[in-house]
């Protein structure tokens, strides 16, 4: 699974254990030997859960690291919540109120979202579905 540089250490580090990936039309959730797992509009198998899959820091670069699967959604963008913000790898700022640490965290979210090479069908104002992909480190490449 691709990630940013920054993105793939966190990750490893065991500080950013959730990513959310455009779903295309068509795509659908159902199962695989039992397990929930995402399906391509075209019937292909995309994640699944208990699936494990080598984290890149960039398209076409070796795995560093693997990750496994432990839960899948999907939902729109906008409906991250504040726990999937921390799950994302924000961290909230302390010098805030606990109401204003929970806009901060969303308005960099969202930013964080639209920062991403994306088509204007993807940004967050378009509210796009999305798969919410929860994991674990199973080998940090250490």
């Amino acid at each position: 699974m691709q990630f940013t540089d920054e993105n793939a250490a966190l990750v490893l580090a065991g500080k950013k254990t959730q990513t959310r990936r455009v779903a295309e039309h068509g795509d659908y959730l159902g199962q695989r030997c039992g397990f929930p797992a995402a399906f391509s509009y075209k019937g292909r198998l995309r994640w699944v859960v208990t699936g494990r899959y080598g984290v890149q820091d960039g398209r076409g670069k070796k795995s560093i690291g693997t990750i496994e699967v432990t839960g899948i959604r999907q939902e729109h963008v906008q409906d991250i919540t504040v726990e999937d913000c921390l799950a994302e790898g924000l961290k909230p700022d302390p010098s805030l109120s606990e109401f204003l640490q929970k806009v901060d965290l969303m308005e960099r979210f969202a930013e964080l979202w639209d920062g991403f090479p994306r088509g204007s069908w993807e940004k967050w104002k378009v509210n796009p579905l999305v798969w919410a992909l929860t994991f674990r480190v199973v080998d940090d490449g250490g």
